[in-house]
């Protein structure tokens, strides 16, 4: 699916939080870095792994605390992070 629609980035943004064990919810919508990965691997090495896991991560290191998944996706857009993939391949911010 081509990623240049705000809304589906966003609910990727969400997704992506939702699905990794990298963040905890603290609140509805609202996540943090986990202390410890839920599957026990080291974050550094999975992060990396997939370009908007990253930068949710890098969101979150240098928020200090837990964020809505709208302002992590309005601070992803913000630094101009190519982290949205189309159908070709290509990146979109």
């Amino acid at each position: 699916s081509v990623h240049t629609d705000p809304k589906r980035m966003r609910n990727r943004v969400s997704s992506t939080c939702i699905r990794s064990p990298f963040f905890v919810r603290t609140a509805h919508g609202t996540y943090a870095i986990a202390k410890e990965p839920l599957n026990g691997s080291n974050t550094q090495v999975a992060v990396s792994t997939s370009p908007l896991r990253d930068a949710i991560y890098r969101v979150l290191q240098e928020a200090g605390g837990s964020l809505h998944y709208e302002e992590i996706f309005a601070r992803i857009r913000a630094k101009k992070l190519h982290v949205f993939r189309r159908k070709d391949g290509s990146v979109h911010t």
